[in-house]
């Protein structure tokens, strides 16, 4: 996620320079993941190992460590371009593991990218660098006390209009009659399901699709449902 957002302010190119690749269904770099464990044996983080909850895989392993001070200084390591968005990002996922996989699915490189290439970061969009701008003091500042408070006049006759009219109101008749369902109605329905023709047999089967898929201009939309 950090080159991601790293390069969509950067014409392409990446923090890390890492090649990530588009292995099995996310990105992945073998540097990287070898990386791991040296760096967080180095700032003498706590391993824990639990067993696994499925057959012939390896034990799960997690990490821990609470250091406030050598968080700050690997903050302050990163440009502030990574940490503002990717600590909304982390905010926003939590621990939605799910969401973050989809997330992380749908980013312009995945979706430019078969499985086993190179993920292309010169099409990453600045649709995840940029969040959403907050009004800042100055803005606020530019409306005067006395236009806030003509606003603030005019609204309050506004909702005394509509006390007014809700007030007055009549009260709404249902102009349609509640629906009868009794064995005129179960006909009914049983022969507009006939007209469907045979129901649908359940069964498990093996779909094959081509490679082309991976090139299908149906990955680059927006909706992927």
């Amino acid at each position: 996620m950090a080159d991601l957002i790293y390069s969509a302010r950067n014409k392409g190119q990446t923090y890390t320079g890492v090649n990530w690749t588009f292995f099995k269904f996310g990105p992945w770099a073998s540097e990287v993941y070898e990386r791991i464990t040296p760096a967080l044996q180095a700032i003498h983080a706590n391993q824990e190992i639990f067993e696994s909850n499925y057959e012939n895989k390896e034990d799960w392993t997690r990490w821990e460590l609470r250091d406030d001070n050598l968080f700050d200084i690997k903050n302050n390591e990163l440009p502030s371009s990574i940490t503002t968005r990717l600590k909304q990002l982390i905010h926003k996922f939590n621990n939605d593991t799910n969401s973050l996989l989809s997330f992380v699915y749908k980013t312009q490189p995945m979706l430019s990218a078969a499985p086993s290439e190179l993920l292309d970061f010169s099409i990453s969009t600045d649709e995840v660098s940029h969040s959403k701008k907050e009004p800042t003091n100055l803005m606020k500042a530019a409306c005067s006390t006395k236009k806030m408070a003509k606003f603030s006049q005019e609204m309050e006759s506004l909702r005394k209009i509509f006390r007014e009219q809700k007030k007055n109101k009549k009260p709404l008749l249902n102009p349609v009659p509640s629906p009868r369902y009794d064995e005129v109605y179960e006909n009914g329905v049983e022969w507009l399901d006939s007209l469907s023709g045979s129901p649908f047999v359940e069964d498990t089967i093996d779909v094959e699709f081509s490679k082309d898929v991976w090139r299908s201009t149906i990955r680059r939309t927006d909706d992927l449902s």
